[in-house]
Parts: structure tokens; sequence; C-alpha cells
């Protein structure tokens, strides 16, 4: 941790950033087989299924370059917003 003090609570964040790969594998492990697995590019029949029983969902993507987005939806069960080509 660093004893550095910041202007802002972002700025703290900041300070304890990992800023690395060799620090982010100090500070967790590889993911595990069973989690790789959950990766997807396309939903499946299965997940639309599920979905299609979820009041909120929740779809976390990455591009190339690591940025990462998170979108929710969110509808009454039954009727969730569809998904088409990747977009809500």
């Amino acid at each position: 941790m660093t004893t550095t003090l910041a202007d802002s609570a972002f700025d703290s964040l900041r300070l304890d950033a990992v800023s690395d790969l060799e620090a982010l594998r100090r500070a967790y492990e590889l993911p595990k087989a069973t989690a790789l697995r959950k990766q997807m590019t396309e939903l499946t029949d299965q997940t639309r299924r599920l979905i299609g029983c979820s009041s909120l969902v929740l779809v976390a993507s990455a591009d190339a370059e690591g940025n990462c987005d998170v979108s929710r939806a969110a509808a009454p069960p039954g009727s969730s917003p569809s998904w088409t080509h990747g977009r809500w």
C-alpha cells in the first residue's frame, strides 16, 4: 500500500492501482478453466432462455485494448429487451 496523500478519492485509488502484468499476477492468480469456459462471443439458445427469465441482465465486454464496458438492461421477467447483433 502507498502512504502518499491524495487530493481526491479517485487519486487515492490510482496510487494503489496495479500498473503491470507482474503486479497483477502477484495480486491475482490465473483464472481456472471453469472461469474461462464462461467466456462467450455470442449468446446461445440456453443463455437467451436464461435472460428471458431474468428481470435484470448485466452484459460485460472488453475490446482488443482491454477497455471494459458493462451494460444493463432491466425489464419484467419474460419480456427482457432483445439482443440483436451485439446491441440491446
